[in-house]
């Protein structure tokens, strides 16, 4: 059995470099390296858990999540829905709702990536929705998401993006 884990914890953050490109409707624009800030506090400083994670790009806001650390693994609060099973085996697969959509995660790999914050042993994760998006992300048990790659198409255009770990801290 392998096990997961993300590392929620008080004031951790992760620090990105990463570019996004999107083709709307025949046009393309790619943005320069871009720097992406992920950040786990906890939701209220008297409870220890759940966890906002948020993800902001050159300061703007793009994203946040609530996750709680459970006997299960990282969950989410408002669903119950589970992010990362404490443990699995190679090839499992797990899906969670999200923005009206289902995500259906796949444990594909064993493997090491090299980014700008070091060299890592991770567990490759592919990932599926919801509707047309489709990526991987990297992931260090100990460290958190190393690396991650994510695709979109509709009917207006495609957009892809690419993010790196350039440094992190923990405590």
């Amino acid at each position: 059995m392998i096990k997961l884990n993300f590392p929620l914890d008080h004031k951790a953050s992760w620090i990105y470099k990463g570019r996004t490109e999107y083709r709307i409707i025949g046009a393309a624009e790619k943005t320069p390296a871009m720097k992406f800030i992920l950040t786990s506090r906890p939701l209220s400083e008297k409870t220890p858990s759940p966890y906002n994670l948020s993800l902001t790009e050159e300061g703007e806001p793009l994203e946040t999540l609530q996750l709680m650390k459970t006997k299960k693994g990282i969950i989410s609060p408002l669903t119950g829905d589970l992010w990362f099973p404490k443990q699995v085996k190679m090839g499992d697969s797990w899906s969670v709702q999200y923005q009206g959509g289902k995500i259906l995660f796949i444990l594909s790999n064993l493997t090491k990536i090299t980014v700008p914050a070091g060299t890592f042993p991770v567990y490759l994760i592919d990932f599926k929705g919801p509707q047309y998006a489709h990526g991987s992300f990297y992931l260090d048990p100990l460290i958190g998401v190393i690396s991650f790659e994510w695709s979109a198409r509709s009917s207006s255009g495609t957009a892809e993006t690419n993010l790196k770990l350039v440094s992190y801290k923990l405590h």
